[in-house]
């Protein structure tokens, strides 16, 4: 709890020295000097989501002022690393070497804690004790994982090492948390309760009315300072990202309630349901306001999430490839070598036309429906883990053996392995 509390400030602080424009964060810093970028603009969506999730934060701040530090899910955050740990180890590539540590004995390491950490609870004034010896045997682990990663030398084994480390890390920061003074515990309280009160200080200061187009009734996508004016294109779908806008906007008291009946609420046949329409069909739309916005069961926002978790499954059965396509950067670069980004969704489920020209998987998205149907998620993560891996064998293959067809000394003017954006 420190370590996160000690984050959050200085992540508020930081956010606290950037220039506003009516209590909203501009969309670009230079991250040298904090300098809004040009062109300035503030972007209605953008700040709907920051208010929504600044006022989650702030909620969340309350909830953990005197809440005790050893709770029951102490032990499955350690026992997230210590998995992660476990299954970048069984993902190292073979290497023929003899090595002075052994994967075995780094793997009869991890299964020691993991039987320690199984171990019956304890009450809480046993912690402190028990974090300690687990804090005892997760540095030999990490030891061992050092000495390994430094014998192999490669990337996968660079990544087992940063769970391992991850793993005493979390060990640590727990076993301070527990073991803290009276005075301490409740210096920390105050810091909370700042944190809450900074929060929504910010969310406060946001004005939404003057990002209302007075005409349409609808929220514009954003404001040029600049030129001081509206952008001229507005969101006016209720299956938007953009909705969470609306919906602050609303609970603020700066626009009437009635906006909220003006987003369009068009509807698209889904096997024997109907569901909202979007722009364009991407998992973002449909569901990014729900991390910290419920839809009321049985509400056709609900629906329409369910609907549409099921159709992107489909769609991603038809083109043969994990589901989950959605707003993205791709595999297209400028001049500068920067990778685009653009919106991708399902044909049928968006307004925008070629959505069927294109098609980008983003696990994110697979993230976002765990939301509504977990398992599918679940599922859907295995089968990603196991196509990007495919897919960077394939493409590695594939650049070898343009490698070797390439003149000598020509090999630098060769881009390097990637994986590819799909193209329906």
């Amino acid at each position: 709890m420190t370590e996160t509390v000690d984050r959050l400030e200085a992540t508020l602080a930081t956010m606290g020295d950037l220039q506003r424009f009516r209590g909203h964060f501009y969309n670009w810093y230079d991250t040298q000097n904090l300098r809004p970028l040009d062109p300035q603009y503030v972007s209605s969506v953008d700040s709907g989501n920051l208010a929504g999730h600044l006022i989650a934060l702030a909620n969340a701040c309350r909830e953990w002022i005197g809440r005790p530090m050893a709770g029951p899910e102490l032990f499955a955050g350690i026992e997230d690393g210590l998995n992660l740990a476990r299954e970048t180890l069984h993902g190292l590539p073979d290497d023929r070497r003899t090595q002075t540590i052994t994967r075995h004995q780094l793997g009869d390491a991890l299964d020691a804690l993991a039987a320690a950490l199984r171990q019956d609870r304890l009450p809480p004034e046993a912690i402190a004790a028990r974090l300690e010896e687990f804090a005892r045997q997760a540095a030999t682990m990490v030891d061992i994982a050092r000495t390994l990663a430094n014998e192999r030398g490669d990337d996968a084994s660079a990544e087992m090492l940063f769970w391992a480390e991850a793993t005493l890390g979390a060990i640590e920061s727990h076993r301070r948390d527990v073991t803290q003074s009276a005075d301490a515990a409740h210096s920390l309280e105050r810091r909370l309760a700042t944190l809450e009160e900074t929060a929504r200080a910010m969310v406060g200061a946001m004005e939404f009315g003057f990002l209302l187009d007075p005409e349409r009734k609808l929220l514009s996508i954003g404001y040029r300072a600049a030129e001081g004016i509206l952008d001229p294109s507005c969101y006016d779908l209720l299956a938007s990202e953009a909705r969470l806008a609306s919906f602050m906007a609303i609970a603020k008291g700066e626009v009437a309630s009635r906006h909220w009946f003006r987003l369009g609420r068009a509807v698209t046949p889904i096997g024997r349901g109907a569901a909202l329409v979007s722009w364009s069909g991407s998992m973002f739309e449909y569901l990014m306001p729900s991390l910290v916005m419920r839809a009321p069961a049985g509400s056709l926002l609900e629906q329409t999430s369910r609907l549409v978790v099921r159709r992107q499954i489909t769609y991603g059965a038809a083109l043969g490839v994990p589901w989950g396509i959605s707003e993205s950067a791709y595999n297209v670069r400028d001049l500068e070598l920067t990778y685009q980004y653009s919106n991708f969704g399902v044909p049928g489920l968006g307004l925008k036309r070629g959505l069927s020209q294109n098609a980008v998987v983003a696990p994110y998205a697979t993230a976002l429906a765990a939301m509504v149907d977990p398992g599918a998620a679940a599922r859907n993560f295995v089968r990603l883990t196991a196509w990007a891996r495919g897919a960077a064998m394939v493409s590695t293959r594939r650049w070898i053996t343009r490698a070797r067809a390439c003149p000598r000394g020509k090999t630098s003017q060769l881009s390097a392995p990637s994986w590819r954006t799909i193209r329906a």
